[in-house]
C-alpha cells in the first residue's frame, strides 16, 4: 500500500498553494491565457503550466516554480515569522507524530475489517 507523506506544518487539500501564487504572478502580467509566452520566457513547457492550473499536478518541482517566478521578475526568499522555541516545537512534533500513527493504525484496522467483511460476503473486488 502506498504511503502518503504528510507534514505537520505544511498541509493542503487539493494542490500546493505555490501553484496559486504562480498563477497570481502570471495573472498580474496578463499572461494567463498566453502559456506560449510564459514558455518562451521561462523555458517551462506549456503542458506543465496547463497541468499546474487545470490538470493533475499537485506538487510542482521547486526548480520549475522558480523558473517561472524569476522569468516574471520575482525573487524567492525565506523569512522567519516567529521565534523558534526548540523544546516546544519538539514536543508538538512528537504529539503530532503520535496522533498520525494512531490515525494510521485506525485506518489499517478499518481496512482489514472491510476486507474481512467483503470476503465473508463473497465480494472478490476488494483487495
Amino acid at each position: 500500500m502506498a504511503e502518503v507523506k504528510i507534514y505537520r506544518n505544511y498541509e493542503f487539500i487539493d494542490k500546493d498553494p505555490v501553484i496559486d501564487q504562480v498563477k497570481t504572478m502570471i495573472e498580474k502580467e496578463r499572461l494567463l491565457k498566453k502559456p506560449g509566452i510564459i514558455h518562451e520566457i521561462s523555458g517551462v513547457s506549456r503542458a506543465t503550466i496547463h497541468n499546474w492550473f487545470y490538470g493533475e499536478t499537485r506538487r510542482p518541482q521547486y526548480a520549475t516554480v522558480m523558473a517561472i517566478a524569476h522569468s516574471l521578475g520575482y525573487q524567492s526568499g525565506f523569512r522567519q515569522t516567529e521565534k523558534l522555541d526548540v523544546a516546544a516545537a519538539r514536543k508538538a512534533a512528537t504529539k503530532w507524530r503520535e496522533r498520525q500513527e494512531e490515525k494510521k493504525k485506525a485506518m489499517k484496522a478499518r481496512l482489514i475489517a472491510a476486507r474481512k467483511a467483503a470476503r465473508a460476503n463473497g465480494d472478490k473486488h476488494i483487495a
